[in-house]
């Protein structure tokens, strides 16, 4: 569906309160492909959460020690190291409260178990459904890393 077609209202950031704990998601967007990244941060920044992109694997562990997202959509052919160990990395620094989504054109079977087994929590096939997308977004808590 097209990104103009969608029928979901953007997200209101929720009031803080004067306490530390922050309103909205905290997302990396790590895709080699400039014209989706940038997209892929446009919508997501519409619908009230914070992005940040990375084009390539070690730009990508260095921006999440520095920027602390609550979740990474996460290519898995990246130049300099691929997804797969971007994950793995991900996982041994920041641990399981750390959302990681795999945003991969590489979907069959052994595909998705090397994904699993690199630490991915899911593993979606591009495309990605933006509709599919924000709605699971909607159902995370902020600051769970």
């Amino acid at each position: 569906m097209p990104i103009h077609q969608l029928k979901i209202e953007p997200r209101k950031a929720a009031p803080t309160g004067g306490t530390s704990n922050r309103a909205t998601l905290k997302i990396l967007v790590v895709e080699d492909n400039r014209d989706g990244a940038e997209t892929m941060a446009a919508l997501l920044r519409v619908f009230g959460y914070e992005a940040r992109i990375t084009f390539n694997g070690p730009d990508s562990l260095a921006a999440a020690e520095e920027f602390q997202p609550d979740v990474v959509l996460l290519d898995i052919g990246l130049p300099g190291i691929d997804g797969y160990e971007v994950s793995r990395r991900l996982r041994e620094r920041h641990g399981a409260g750390l959302i990681i989504l795999a945003v991969t054109g590489y979907c069959q079977a052994a595909d998705r178990e090397r994904s699993k087994a690199a630490g991915v929590d899911q593993h979606l096939a591009k495309p990605v459904n933006p509709e599919s997308l924000l709605k699971f977004l909607a159902t995370l808590k902020c600051g769970s890393n």
